[in-house]
């Protein structure tokens, strides 16, 4: 009988032998994802932000800014009731520089093209500050500054394509990484071109789709490891739905549109086609004829971003 178990024993351990080799055998390694390129120009464009800053410290840094933009022209007024009309409009725009806080209470942010980028009862907030060609979203999570959403306005960009836009970007960047589809969970297919350097990711993100506009959004890399830790509240599942149209019929984002920026809606849909100017000038008349329509411009042929017509400009570098 010992026999046969040694035997059996025996066999055993030579099936085994010659088995282990395949299972042993290592994997062949696929080729590792290539990480963003590093570009020493994000940190330019942050300027003075710095990442953590409190929301009293950043709406604090753009109301500097409006005064000093304000300075001169007072001191320029011709008289009293010129320069009462632009303490009037400063005080206008020093108005709009507040806070959004994400506490439950649905705005007209929650379908927008920021859906997806906050959620809410975690500690998170929001200033919007407008400049020349873009709407900027700076997000703040327990009161530290995590991420600037740049938004251009849709007529920065109108009549170029994403890999124009990007050419743009990557004059002033370098080189990025292109990435093709969901930035954000529930945000949809997206199509971005990606950088980063020690403390930031920098993204360049296609919006034309539903939109019709590009954005640039630069987020602490310290923060979004974080996010899982930060954001304990349990996020709710959207409602199925396109978010463009809800945004369009919602009465809560129509509500909200009328609070701050008259044409926040058109922003936030990509109606803005035209600059405003381009609209006064085509009724007065490039010479000043009324009624009589400027010549349209010649063709661009460059296939790129003219250097006058740069919206990176609003960057302030």
């Amino acid at each position: 009988m010992k026999r046969v178990l040694i035997g059996a024993l025996l066999a055993a351990l030579t099936l085994t032998s010659s088995i282990a080799p395949a299972h042993a055998a290592p994997k062949k390694k696929g080729k590792a994802a290539a990480e963003a390129p590093q570009s020493a120009e994000i940190a330019k464009s942050m300027g003075d932000l710095k990442w953590g800053m409190s929301r009293e410290e950043v709406s604090g840094h753009f109301a500097g800014k409006l005064k000093e933009k304000y300075k001169p022209l007072l001191a320029k007024a011709s008289g009293a009731l010129e320069e009462d009309k632009l303490r009037a409009k400063q005080k206008e725009e020093l108005a709009k520089l507040k806070t959004t806080d994400f506490n439950g209470k649905k705005t007209g942010l929650d379908v927008s093209f920021l859906k997806g980028e906050f959620t809410h009862h975690n500690a998170e907030s929001l200033l919007i500050v407008s400049d020349d060609n873009s709407e900027n979203y700076y997000f703040f999570i327990q009161n530290k500054l995590w991420k600037w959403f740049k938004a251009f306005k849709a007529d920065a960009f109108e009549g170029k394509s994403f890999d124009q836009f990007a050419d743009a970007i990557q004059g002033r960047y370098g080189k990025g990484k292109k990435v093709e589809g969901e930035a954000t969970h529930g945000g949809g297919k997206q199509s971005w071109v990606e950088w980063q350097d020690p403390t930031t990711r920098l993204r360049a993100v296609d919006n034309s789709q539903f939109y019709g506009f590009y954005c640039m959004v630069f987020e602490d890399k310290a923060t979004l490891r974080k996010l899982p830790e930060l954001r304990t509240a349990k996020v709710a599942e959207a409602k199925k739905g396109n978010s463009l149209i809800d945004s369009v019929t919602s009465d809560e984002a129509n509500n909200a549109s009328a609070d701050s920026n008259p044409d926040v809606m058109d922003r936030i849909t990509g109606k803005i086609r035209t600059k405003p100017e381009a609209n006064e000038s085509g009724k007065k008349g490039e010479a000043g004829k009324k009624g009589e329509t400027p010549p349209p411009p010649p063709p661009d042929t460059s296939g790129g971003v003219k250097t006058e017509d740069d919206p990176l400009k609003g960057l302030g570098l």
